[in-house]
């Protein structure tokens, strides 16, 4: 759907003649200017995919919108207005977005990634979280018993929504329900007696 603001313009007639003035109004529809979301900056732990972009990334102006994201490395689809990011080191990307009527509006975001440590690399080597992206129902599968954990839901803006405590064995499966959830990117937090991770999730 196209928005456009209206405006009001003065057209004066100049008569050839006997220089006199005559005044008419009319109505014009001018395109609101163009906006765009880059996206919030984030920090998440390394190969955790992120999704860049707002919702929507682009509104305003005159579409259709060409979407050119830089750099490209880490990016599913640099030409998509939400691409899935997972950079290896912290990256600054830059959003350029040009409308039909070429009409140019730029915005960026930050990923900063961080490293984990040993006990933390072992523990995400013994939990698969699956399937992510997904549609509404979040599976953990561990593949060695790590007792007692907490699982803690955030929202990218680092709000907390809810935990749950889980008892785990070698090989037990848990299910969690977050068809609740709006569509975005969440950050899952796993925690145990020696060890503490996070996750980027997206649900669709």
């Amino acid at each position: 759907m196209r928005n456009y603001k209206k405006s009001v313009y003065l057209i004066l007639l100049l008569s050839a003649f006997n220089f006199l003035n005559a005044q008419n109004t009319v109505s014009l529809h001018v395109p609101k200017a163009i906006e765009i979301d880059a996206g919030i900056n984030v920090t998440v732990a390394q190969n955790d995919p992120v999704n860049l972009g707002g919702n929507p990334t682009a509104q305003f102006g005159m579409p259709p919108y060409q979407y050119n994201w830089t750099p490209v490395d880490g990016l599913n689809d640099p030409s998509s207005p939400n691409p899935i990011a997972t950079p290896v080191d912290t990256t600054t990307y830059l959003l350029e977005v040009i409308d039909a009527n070429g009409c140019v509006e730029s915005s960026q975001v930050t990923l900063n990634i961080i490293t984990i440590g040993i006990n933390e690399i072992s523990a995400q080597d013994d939990i698969t979280i699956f399937p992510n992206p997904n549609i509404g129902t979040l599976g953990l599968k561990f593949h060695s018993t790590m007792g007692e954990v907490n699982i803690s839901f955030f929202d990218f803006a680092g709000k907390f929504i809810e935990e749950k405590r889980i008892q785990t064995m070698k090989g037990s499966s848990h299910s969690f329900d977050i068809n609740q959830y709006p569509v975005g990117q969440y950050l899952l937090s796993i925690t145990g007696y020696d060890f503490a991770i996070s996750r980027s999730i997206i649900k669709k």
